[in-house]
């Protein structure tokens, strides 16, 4: 057997081609070959046929992956008559199975793949190789005609993770190719597959994806089954967690994916008739969500009120969404939070600030999960009834001074708000209907900020803002 690294001859329409071969497990310049009883145990043609395998790596560009990314693959074409072999059924053992060989031309069998005992490995499974160099033929039922593809692990010189995949289709295997991948904006991405031609009933298309950083044996990798979308197939990977990068690869099997899904990361590797894994660099997106768009903003006077009302789309991963306010359209504070509520389509929103700004200014925050922030527009709102109170000193400390309009004789209340709506004082004066001001004394627990005064008798409702 041999291991070392030699360039490799091919001789193509009578031109000679030089072909840098990379040494597998298994010694590239002496590729794997399947015969067996359906070809006689015949050898020759050696490097130009069906029987000599062709290597691949799946998922992967550099390396010898031992753990189904490293195979040997070839399509036989079984036929009563035109194909590379007639239908046979067979049992298995000496004489009456196949089995994988490699070797020098002077001795093709020098190393061979095989059952430890007689048996009869099962086309459309994953088949455990249990003896190199010593044991039984293995035997398989290629009794109807059609297409079968074979995929060996390249495993090296041993029986150690050594397995085999025989996957049966009624025409040959179509090639498979990304047209398309879309992040979606909530948050799923979209695969769409173009197949070389139409399927057979036997062959499906699968998208394989991991947030891992490959697709080795001990990976944790996932399947999706492509479906029919006009003349391509489409897959949808879920969701995930924001700014996930996530790896992915399509691949053909007859496989069903309950049977996939069953099976073990080497396994699923060597299911494979056609892939398209981007030349082993795989497909990569990461999933940075496009962001919640806030696609209207408004307000309106009702009364000594304001309503606010906005509109989002692409809620994902929203955490909630803050209202701010301000005087002067430059510091704003928040005066409103409401979650999101990140159902698909759109969403509308609403707040009524019971006491605003004779002229505020409002804007929205929009909060995702991991605190990334997105504002909307500003805009800017007056009260529809402007019964604005003058107030002086504005800045005040300890006491203001309010110039009274005209009001009836009677009870008033006064109210202190913060900028938030929450009412921080109160008392009852009752106004003899001649004083044209009232002292009112300014609470000292009252931090330094922004507040709205309102002066309410049993008719009349009177606002001003002043600043401590």
């Amino acid at each position: 057997m041999k291991k070392n690294l030699l360039p490799l001859f091919l001789l193509v329409s009578g031109i000679f081609l030089e072909t840098v071969v990379i040494a597998q497990n298994i010694f590239s310049g002496e590729p794997v070959q399947v015969v067996g009883a359906f070809n006689g145990y015949v050898t020759t043609p050696y490097n130009s046929d069906y029987r000599t395998t062709i290597f691949r790596r799946l998922s992967v560009s550099t390396g010898n992956p031992t753990d189904g990314r490293g195979q040997w693959a070839t399509t036989i074409n079984i036929q009563p008559s035109g194909g590379d072999a007639t239908p046979i059924n067979m049992p298995g053992g000496g004489g009456n199975g196949f089995l994988f060989i490699s070797g020098p031309s002077g001795n093709r069998f020098q190393n061979k793949w095989v059952f430890s005992g007689i048996g009869q490995g099962v086309v459309g499974a994953i088949n455990n190789i249990s003896a190199f160099n010593s044991g039984n033929d293995m035997g398989l039922n290629m009794n109807t005609a059609g297409y079968y593809s074979f995929v060996f692990n390249d495993c090296g010189y041993t029986a150690t993770n050594a397995h085999y995949y025989v996957g049966y289709t009624s025409a040959n295997p179509v090639t498979v190719a990304q047209s398309s991948g879309i992040l979606n904006g909530n948050g799923t991405f979209t695969v769409t597959i173009t197949p070389g031609a139409a399927l057979s009933p036997e062959e499906k298309i699968y998208v394989r994806y991991t947030t891992g950083t490959d697709f080795s044996g001990a990976g944790t990798s996932s399947i999706l089954e492509a479906t029919i979308a006009g003349s391509n197939y489409e897959a949808i990977i879920p969701a995930q967690v924001p700014y996930t990068t996530v790896r992915y690869y399509i691949f053909s099997s007859t496989r069903s994916l309950a049977q996939l899904t069953a099976n073990t990361e080497t396994e699923r590797s060597l299911a494979t008739l056609r892939y398209d894994d981007n030349s082993g660099s795989n497909y990569v997106y990461t999933n940075a969500v496009l962001p919640v768009k806030i696609t209207s903003f408004s307000g309106k006077s009702i009364g000594t009120t304001l309503q606010l009302n906005w509109q989002t789309t692409n809620e994902v991963n929203m955490n909630r969404y803050e209202l701010l306010r301000s005087a002067d359209g430059i510091n704003f504070m928040a005066v409103y939070s409401v979650a999101a509520r990140n159902t698909s389509g759109n969403n509308s929103y609403q707040w009524t600030d019971q006491q605003p700004l004779t002229n505020g200014y409002y804007k929205i925050v929009a909060v995702e999960n991991n605190n990334n922030q997105q504002y909307s527009n500003t805009i800017r709102l007056h009260t529809a009834k402007k019964l604005q109170l003058n107030i002086y000193p504005n800045p005040v400390v300890d006491n203001l001074i309010v110039s009274l309009p005209s009001i009836e004789k009677g009870p008033i209340q006064w109210i202190i708000y913060n900028i938030t709506g929450t009412p921080l004082a109160s008392d009852y004066i009752n106004y003899d209907g001649v004083s044209k001001q009232l002292n009112i004394a300014v609470p000292e627990k009252l931090p330094k900020g922004m507040y709205t005064i309102v002066l309410q008798s049993n008719q009349q409702k009177f606002n001003g803002e002043f600043i401590k």
